[in-house]
């Protein structure tokens, strides 16, 4: 059974493990890397943590399948723009992928965003061919229907009446144009 939940300050050792196998996994990702995140110490990992667990202004999910964690996915209201939720560090696990864990954290983390009363959540992907680029792109048209308002964070998301956005790479190596046709919501680019 999937199901998606905050991660409490204990879950220190699961997220360091979730992290590091999401940063070995898809290291093109984030913008961190697995050799950066290693070395962090335990006292390290247990502050971070409980800073997002306890913190009024941020959080992180995971995503469990059969009571373990597989994915993983941090909000956190933006320090310029008091209306703006971020999304990063979105990752779901290769054996747990096409069970809805992206979408349900997903789904988890504008809802956050929406009850602390944000107008715009800002989705960090930092390629434009990823899984998580499919997952929220799939999602922002969801959230168009639902009146929530998405926009760019590592790429700009611009969703007007077409229902068109265009993304570029964090590296600036090339722009590519998604589009939708208005109302084709099972279409994917």
């Amino acid at each position: 059974m999937l199901f998606v939940r905050p991660v409490a300050a204990s879950d220190w050792r699961s997220y360091r493990d979730l992290r590091l196998r999401a940063l070995r996994d898809s290291h093109e990702a984030f913008a961190s890397t697995h050799e950066r995140e290693s070395v962090r110490d335990d006292d390290d990992w247990r502050a971070r943590v409980s800073a997002v667990a306890n913190s009024s202004t941020a959080q992180a999910f995971f995503a469990h399948w059969n009571n373990e964690a597989c994915g993983l996915v941090w909000c956190k209201a933006s320090d310029v723009e008091s209306s703006v939720v971020e999304i990063f560090q979105m990752w779901v696990a290769p054996d747990a992928r096409g069970l809805g864990a992206g979408s349900a954290l997903l789904e988890r983390a504008i809802t956050w965003a929406e009850d602390r009363g944000a107008a715009c959540v800002r989705l960090g992907v930092t390629i434009t061919d990823s899984p998580a680029l499919l997952v929220q792109s799939e999602r922002i048209s969801c959230s168009r229907r639902t009146g929530a308002f998405a926009c760019g964070f590592g790429f700009d998301v611009a969703i007007d009446g077409t229902e068109s956005w265009t993304a570029s790479s964090k590296n600036g190596a090339g722009v590519r144009s998604l589009s939708r046709l208005q109302n084709s919501e099972s279409h994917r680019s």
